[in-house]
């Protein structure tokens, strides 16, 4: 015979009040397209509109002397061996096979080619993904994710994913 003994009976629990769940995770937002880039995994994405581009010099042309533009952005995909590119007041972007072997002053950069040059300033944000060269680069934002060497590079804040080789000073 079992002498087991059964088992009580249990009472039921009281109710209990459920907290509130809380708010799904939601991811940080991507940089607003007013700065009129984003970078999508590791590709650059520019809006040419943002960058008031107006002007286009396609590849397989080759130009030899100053470029000044004082109204609107240039894209540039060819190719200028010496020279000066000055855009005091906007944008200039070197496609991917852009070469540049000039002095540049700009107030935005957008770079994706090429550049050997003494000096590259750009007043407001350098964005590289190509590869510069050059004895000083001066911006006040600098966007890297390619491969920058220079003796002296000045920028006010930075982000870099990408090569930088040489002197870095911060400046305010």
């Amino acid at each position: 015979m079992n002498n087991v003994n059964p088992l009580p009976q249990l009472a039921a629990a009281p109710a209990v009040q459920l907290a509130p769940s809380t708010p799904q995770f939601e991811p940080a937002a991507r940089e607003p397209v007013s700065h009129g880039y984003r970078i999508e995994g590791k590709e650059l994405v520019i809006d040419h509109q943002a960058e008031d581009i107006r002007h286009v010099l396609q590849g397989q042309c080759a130009i030899q002397g100053a470029i000044e533009i004082l109204a609107g952005g240039l894209y540039f995909a060819g190719s200028l061996p010496k020279g000066t590119i000055n855009i005091p007041n906007g944008t200039l972007i070197l496609a991917e096979g852009a070469e540049i072997s000039a002095e540049i002053s700009v107030k935005r950069l957008f770079n994706l080619g090429a550049i050997q040059a003494s000096t590259v300033t750009a007043a407001d944000l350098l964005v590289n993904w190509g590869r510069i060269d050059a004895k000083e680069v001066a911006t006040v934002s600098l966007r890297n994710g390619g491969t920058l060497v220079a003796e002296h590079i000045r920028y006010g804040d930075m982000d870099s994913s990408g090569v930088l080789q040489g002197n870095l000073a911060r400046t305010s």
